[in-house]
């Protein structure tokens, strides 16, 4: 019975430990946890002072905003009171405010707006003076190989000018010596026909320098055949005698007829040659053997 008894209470005791020391770990766990509740509300009480200072400020704040807009208000009111047809109450005033402070910064942003298209444009005009820069020494370059161009025709016409000057003279004296040459022709057919017999010289004058020629051609072969008659008949002694001061006279004839003939281009080497040997029959007045 007795060891029973010790081994109950035994058995009490240690329930009672287990007990006490089951109370004891909730005993520590609540002082644990109160002290985690007491440093979280420390520090919510922290935030709480910090805030309530921060609220402080705002007040003060708001204490000397409110100070200072009094100041406008009393100015308002000293507004609507001097001109209450415009501003019946503050309200007005301050839409009125509004209303241009909204006008102002539109019209803020259309300046804005202004000053850009303004340094676009800005930018746009440089560039296109650049370019304008750039087309005028083009064309300044052009110009200027264009007047080379223009003083080298000017030099080259005057050139030409000068040429042409020089053909218009030759085409002068060309002009010259053929109307020399066509009246010495003319001049010619004329005494070849007042020494021919009336029957057989033509029966009028020509204006026609090849028709003449072609007489003169004609009236030279006579003269010629005449000559040559004449040395086998020994009947030219007269001739003879005026032959030496007739010399220059007909050989002058003679080149007049030749540059004649050549300006035509029908030069007969007969004609000129029967014009230098029956010239001085011509001069003589002889008169060729009637057939």
């Amino acid at each position: 019975m007795k060891v029973s008894k010790l081994k109950a209470e035994e058995m009490k005791f240690q329930l009672f430990l287990k007990e006490n020391d089951d109370k004891r770990k909730r005993a520590l766990k609540r002082a644990q946890d109160e002290r985690n509740i007491r440093d979280l509300k420390e520090i919510e009480l922290q935030q709480l002072r910090i805030e309530e200072k921060d609220t402080e400020a705002e007040q003060k704040m708001s204490r000397q905003n409110l100070e200072k807009g009094l100041v406008y208000q009393t100015y308002l009111e000293k507004v609507v009171v001097i001109a209450p047809e415009d501003f019946i109450e503050i309200a007005d005033i301050i839409k009125r405010y509004q209303t241009l402070s909204a006008t102002n910064e539109d019209l803020q942003m259309l300046v804005q707006t202004n000053m850009d298209d303004a340094e676009s444009n800005r930018l746009t005009l440089s560039r296109l003076s650049k370019q304008l820069q750039n087309e005028a020494l083009v064309k300044s370059s052009e110009i200027a190989e264009l007047q080379e161009r223009l003083e080298k025709a000017k030099l080259q016409t005057v050139i030409e000018e000068g040429n042409k000057a020089d053909r218009q003279d030759e085409a002068k004296d060309a002009i010259r010596e053929l109307g020399e040459a066509q009246m010495a022709s003319f001049n010619l057919y004329n005494r070849c026909r007042s020494t021919h017999m009336a029957d057989s010289r033509p029966k009028h004058e020509t204006n026609k320098v090849m028709v003449a020629l072609a007489y003169i051609e004609e009236r030279f072969r006579d003269l010629q055949l005449i000559v040559k008659e004449g040395h086998e008949a020994g009947v030219i002694g007269k001739v003879k005698i005026r032959e030496a001061s007739l010399d220059k006279q007909s050989s002058s004839a003679g080149k007049t007829i030749k540059g004649a003939t050549s300006s035509k281009g029908t030069t007969n080497n007969s004609s000129v040659s029967a014009s230098q040997s029956g010239l001085s029959m011509i001069n003589t007045g002889t008169q060729p053997p009637i057939h």
